[in-house]
């Protein structure tokens, strides 16, 4: 998350960087939101896939 939470500031302070303001804070929280949430729902989906793939692929 701490590696997310870097990239979003990066990324967010280089691409609209042009002045700090509340604006830029809110893409930023908004953007880490998303990300975090989005990875949060998909570990169950990679954990079953995982579990079927040591199951019934790899013997």
């Amino acid at each position: 998350m701490f590696g997310q939470a870097a990239y979003t500031v990066i990324w967010i302070t280089l691409f609209f960087g042009d002045k700090i303001d509340t604006d830029l804070l809110t893409r930023i929280l908004d953007n880490y939101g998303f990300k975090a949430l989005y990875s949060i729902c998909l570990i169950p989906i990679a954990y079953f896939l995982v579990f079927i793939n040591k199951k019934y692929i790899i013997k």
